[in-house]
């Protein structure tokens, strides 16, 4: 099991929460998912690949701007 951290831009309230979760919960291999919020973050567990570029897709295609998150 791996994971990953995205930095996710245009969340304004709990229904866009709901709609991140749902496009990340789309990608085959994912088994949880953490959206914050105030943070502006999803974090995301499951059988995946290293490439975010799927999960980041999904989510431009509801709307959302997404971009891997890495602590430098």
């Amino acid at each position: 099991m791996n994971s990953i951290d995205l930095n996710v831009k245009g969340m304004s309230c709990q229904s866009c929460v709901k709609h991140v979760e749902n496009a990340i919960k789309s990608i085959t291999g994912v088994t949880m998912v953490v959206v914050d919020l105030t943070g502006g973050r999803a974090h995301i567990e499951g059988e995946l690949e290293e490439d975010a570029q799927p999960f980041i897709k999904a989510l431009e295609l509801e709307g959302y701007e997404a971009f891997e998150y890495r602590d430098t």
